[in-house]
């Protein structure tokens, strides 16, 4: 949920944060103790990487935040097997947890092959898809009282990218290209 251009982060101990460069550095100084969930802990390490390539203030010029739509993304619709090192997606939990905003899903980034940033689950290195479930399943038991029954989502096609294209194109525009 977004106050005065603010992210307020759904769990305790929620944490505010400004969703510009400024909010994004500061999830990465020592003995940081924010909480932040998965979706904006993905959107956080992604944004930090392109903050890190580009000149200094231009991700705020170019309008870039960590708030739903403050970033290009564009839709890769592929499924594990398919990913490339680098991409987004979203692991689905049972269809009757949707309710639910912690368990409803796993936001990932692919790390290597089967190997997945998940915040928290994964802390600074990868996991495997099957780990991501079991957390997902172990979720499930929490909320309900009961294992879940049935197949869970998944993955599926549930895929992103950085449109790296058209940032290179707005950044090309900002330093005064002409197309």
């Amino acid at each position: 949920m977004f106050v005065d251009g603010w992210l307020i982060a759904y769990s305790p101990p929620a944490t505010e944060y400004l969703t510009n460069s400024g909010g994004v550095r500061r999830f990465f100084r020592p003995n940081n103790e924010a909480y932040v969930a998965c979706q904006g802990a993905t959107n956080i390490v992604f944004a930090k990487g392109l903050i890190d390539v580009l000149k200094r203030g231009e991700f705020d010029r170019l309008r870039y935040g960590t708030h739903a739509g403050g970033m290009p993304w564009k839709k890769q619709g592929v499924n594990e097997n398919d990913m490339k090192v680098g991409d987004a997606g979203w692991v689905q939990s049972y269809s009757d947890i949707q309710g639910d905003r912690i368990w409803l899903g796993e936001n990932v980034i692919k790390l290597d092959n089967d190997s997945y940033w998940a915040f928290p689950f994964s802390g600074h290195g990868g996991i495997s898809m099957s780990r991501i479930k079991d957390e997902l399943k172990e979720g499930y038991r929490k909320v309900k009282g009961y294992p879940p029954t049935g197949e869970m989502p998944g993955l599926g096609y549930n895929t992103d990218f950085l449109n790296v294209s058209f940032i290179a194109t707005e950044v090309f525009k900002l330093r005064g290209g002409k197309e």
